[in-house]
């Protein structure tokens, strides 16, 4: 058997993520990812069988990029101040520049509702991030609570997830977003810390 192609697998998974993005759930086809990936018929059948594994594929490559991001960021170190800045341009860099992905993992969040080994494997990504985002804040010296950590990717979530379903509503500014992050993070300021 010959080894995978794994840079051609990333990029039928970008083609993946980009029809998602543009036409949902009903449009994410083997068909669809081959011309929008700009190669032959049956291509991305040969790397992902079913559609539940190229479902799977696009999870896989969205946290390959979103947890380099974050291991980034943890290496590079941050300050509080510093800290409270990523989270902004966290905020903005989905909302413009990685928005087919944020929108495709939308659609995948959605339909996970109706797929259990979609559901478990994004569990697993939640998890991960979860776990990332602690560390993370533990560089800038920020002690988040496992609750505090959910708290705070659920205020992304549910930011992000309002601004892209109903753009007529007010969006994100950098002071909106600014101004949540503080206020999840005002207990942890000065050397008490929350239990």
């Amino acid at each position: 058997m010959r080894p995978v192609n794994t840079e051609r697998r990333a990029a039928l998974a970008d083609a993946a993520i980009g029809v998602l993005a543009e036409t949902g759930i009903r449009g994410l086809t083997h068909r669809a990812v081959d011309a929008a990936a700009g190669e032959p018929d049956g291509t991305t059948s040969r790397y992902f069988r079913t559609r539940e594994a190229m479902l799977l594929g696009v999870v896989d490559r969205v946290k390959e990029i979103r947890m380099k991001m974050l291991d980034d960021l943890v290496s590079d170190g941050l300050d509080r101040a510093e800290l409270v800045e990523a989270f902004v341009v966290a905020v903005h860099n989905a909302l413009h520049r990685d928005r087919p992905k944020q929108l495709a993992m939308m659609a995948l969040l959605l339909e996970s509702s109706h797929r259990p080994a979609l559901r478990e494997e994004l569990t697993l990504v939640a998890l991960s991030m979860r776990q990332m985002l602690v560390k993370l804040c533990a560089r800038a010296g920020v002690e988040l609570t496992e609750r505090d950590a959910w708290a705070l990717m659920n205020f992304f979530n549910g930011t992000l997830f309002l601004a892209m379903s109903l753009p007529q509503l007010e969006q994100p500014t950098e002071e909106i977003v600014r101004a949540g992050v503080s206020a999840l993070l005002t207990p942890y300021d000065g050397s008490a810390r929350p239990t």
